[in-house]
């Protein structure tokens, strides 16, 4: 775990390979990969995620490794959790406080178009910033569900809220 924290990449691959549990936590229900997120070692991320580290796991906070990445600005561990088809579930998940990790980046203003880090698309993640600010307010798709929605649904939750911003800057 202290490789992970450290970004030892080297001792990360070696302890894999002695047969290290990538799913090992303490007792906050931490594991490598959490370490390795909040910390912003991507190459550490890569390695774990490799090994099938679950990128879902959460911790006593209900925070999985993506959160803590987003919370903190780190982009490249972002952007390796994102990419990895193991973590779609990820995305979604709330923390005990009911937050996203969408919503993390939001708070510690990762999300500003000026400054973006997160992820490598700003246009992507403006587009999320809107929908999930559209979840949150517009009364019509407060009711609707968390999970995952066709294209056409995330169309038409970004014309809802970017209306009346359009409205607004003109």
């Amino acid at each position: 775990m202290l490789a992970c924290m450290h970004g030892d990449e080297v001792c990360v691959e070696a302890l894999l390979r002695s047969r290290a549990s990538v799913h090992t936590a303490d007792h906050e229900g931490w594991t490598p990969l959490h370490l390795a997120a909040d910390h912003g070692h991507g190459s550490c991320v890569g390695v774990l995620l490799e090994a099938r580290a679950d990128a879902c796991a959460a911790d006593s906070d209900g925070m999985n490794a993506l959160m803590l990445a987003c919370m903190h600005g780190h982009e490249e561990c972002v952007g390796l959790l994102v990419a990895a088809p193991a973590c779609a579930a990820a995305i979604d998940k709330r923390s005990l406080e009911g937050q996203t990790a969408l919503m993390l980046a939001c708070e510690q203003g990762h999300t500003d178009r000026e400054s973006s880090r997160l992820p490598r698309a700003p246009q992507l993640l403006a587009a999320l910033a809107a929908l999930e600010l559209c979840r949150r307010r517009c009364p019509t798709h407060a009711r609707q569900s968390r999970a995952p929605m066709p294209l056409a649904h995330r169309v038409e939750y970004l014309q809802c809220i970017l209306q009346p911003l359009h409205r607004a800057s003109v």
